[in-house]
């Protein structure tokens, strides 16, 4: 139903536009927005330059790089499609889409200094942290004595985790509360078989030693880090 109220707005809109996008691939239309398409189009001719310089993640126990595991040129390209055009939650990645000209190159060439940018940006924040560590959770990367600390899963570089609130005056309170009693293991850790394991979280009764990561025997060593 349509509110006359408020013309701009669209009951479900985002489940809507997610819906025709859906029905349009399946028969074969183009969903692309031009802003979008002119974005793909500068990015591909930049596609080595960003998987061979940009997409290297490197290994925390001797520092070499190489080419990300799980992080690729192409899989980016589908993902910043995904958050232009479609959105969560009514949320979509900023490329200009929105810029307003009765010339269509001029749009698209402001479309393309601000998508630049905000791809720029996003890349320099996922190089920190995800890329570089070709993780999808936090890597024990700290080094305490020459050592990765067991209890880094606890905080890393001055951080303590069950401490960590949201300050953002929209999010205050959003945090998700304390569970003393909680057991969890991370998905993912450096692909290199010498790194530490995934972090985990457990009451002391559970897990009631901490320790160090053994890059030699590869195995967690008990002793003091």
């Amino acid at each position: 139903p349509c509110d006359l109220s408020n013309p701009s707005f669209v009951y479900k809109a985002q489940t809507r536009k997610g819906n025709y996008v859906s029905a349009a691939k399946a028969v074969g239309l183009p969903v692309k927005s031009p802003a979008l398409r002119a974005m793909e189009a500068r990015l591909d001719a930049y596609k080595t330059g960003i998987d061979n310089v940009l997409m290297q993640s490197t290994s925390p126990v001797d520092g070499t790089s190489g080419n990300s595991y799980r992080y690729r040129y192409f899989d980016f390209r589908k993902a910043l499609g995904l958050m232009v055009d479609v959105g969560v939650e009514n949320t979509y990645f900023y490329i200009g889409q929105d810029y307003q000209s009765t010339i269509i190159e001029e749009a698209i060439m402001t479309n393309m200094k601000v998508g630049v940018f905000n791809v720029a940006i996003f890349l320099t924040q996922a190089i920190v942290n995800s890329i570089r560590d070709d993780a999808c959770d936090e890597h024990n990367t700290q080094i305490v004595n020459g050592r990765h600390p067991v209890s880094n899963s606890c905080g890393q570089y001055g951080i303590s985790y069950q401490d960590l609130v949201c300050t953002d005056e929209n999010e205050i309170g959003k945090e998700c509360p304390l569970d003393i009693s909680m057991f969890l293991t991370a998905v993912t850790k450096t692909l290199d078989p010498r790194a530490p394991q995934p972090f985990q979280c457990a009451p002391q009764s559970r897990l009631p030693y901490s320790g160090f990561w053994d890059a030699i025997n590869m195995e967690e060593n008990t002793d003091t880090a």
